[in-house]
């Protein structure tokens, strides 16, 4: 059975898949994908979108969705094999339920990419998932077919054309930046476009915190600025079923991330799976200087830090990250 992408091996094609125009493809989006950002693949198969931006786009980190578990557990190996440190891998699919619950905290993505994947929805679930995806990210870089392609999801992509129009309900700016072919012939064309909120800003479900972002200051939280972490939340990754990175290597990063805190600062209140954010230069943690809940039972920070409290701490945190990742 020939594979649906390419497979690429540090950066050479090892073999070819049914859509011929996966370079042609990634040539296109290339120019608008940026250092320094976080990416969210969605609907991954082989992960061929996934390793080009961890191997081409400087300190990029990427989450890749992929649903089928065959697709997954390939993809899981092609990223072995590329020996990529900045990316992890999800066997989920990304379903309404799972869209709403991210745009709801205080997660964001600084770039989505849907390649060939919205039209498989039902109409009203498709009119969903960018609703919720525009919660998510200001930008969005989706290919869809065309009407006349006559492939599978038709009836989606009938009721959603002209695509342009309806991707303009959810995103402020859209622009039609390629038109590669199908994989049914390079003469049907697929449509690929850019799709952007240049003012984003949402609540969360707690209404304490906004989260905002655009042009000239970047990403705020109640418009503050501050220090930005450019990487993903990896309890929330967990929860949709990690594959990659593993265990070992979680466990491993999350002792150094707050043990490294704990030699620099005097400060530990928080130490939770949540607090961990994946970089590209490994797991960092966050939040860990909450005075509150050390006010709350009536000790001082440094007490927080001596004694069997952190090495206590540590025990739990590894025992929430065996609950979550396999």
């Amino acid at each position: 059975m020939i594979d649906y992408q390419d497979i690429e091996i540090n950066g050479e094609v090892e073999t070819h898949g049914m859509r011929k125009s996966c370079q042609e493809r990634w040539d296109i989006i290339k120019p608008y994908l940026k250092s320094h950002k976080t990416f969210l693949d969605i609907g991954s198969n082989l992960g061929y979108f996934t390793i080009k931006i961890a191997r081409e786009i400087p300190n990029s980190v990427v989450a890749s969705v992929e649903k089928n578990i065959d697709y997954a557990k390939k993809q899981l190996e092609i990223i072995k094999r590329n020996k990529l440190k900045n990316v992890i891998l999800c066997h989920h699919d990304f379903s309404i339920e799972m869209a709403k619950f991210f745009s709801t905290y205080y997660e964001a993505v600084d770039v989505i990419l849907m390649f060939s994947v919205l039209h498989y929805y039902s109409t009203i679930e498709a009119e969903e998932i960018l609703k919720y995806v525009s919660r998510i990210t200001p930008e969005l870089i989706i290919e869809h077919p065309r009407p006349e392609e006559k492939s599978g999801g038709l009836s989606t992509v009938e009721a959603l054309a002209p695509f342009e129009k309806t991707l303009k309900k959810y995103f402020q700016e859209v622009e039609l930046i390629g038109e590669p072919g199908s994989y049914m012939s390079p003469d049907i064309k697929r449509d690929i476009f850019r799709a952007r909120n240049p003012e984003f800003h949402r609540v969360a479900d707690d209404g304490k915190h906004k989260i905002s972002w655009n042009k000239k200051d970047g990403w705020r939280l109640d418009k503050k600025e501050r220090e930005w972490i450019h990487g993903l939340n990896i309890h929330q990754f967990a929860m949709w079923n990690l594959i990659y990175p593993g265990l070992f290597w979680v466990t491993t990063q999350a002792r150094i991330a707050y043990t490294k805190v704990r030699e620099t600062n005097n400060m530990i209140t928080d130490i939770h799976l949540r607090n961990l954010l994946f970089t590209s230069d490994g797991l960092q943690a966050i939040d860990y200087d909450d005075k509150d809940t050390w006010k709350l039972h009536g000790q001082s920070p440094e007490s927080y830090c001596k004694g069997d409290w952190f090495k206590d701490r540590l025990k739990i945190l590894e025992e929430q990250i065996k609950e979550w990742i396999h």
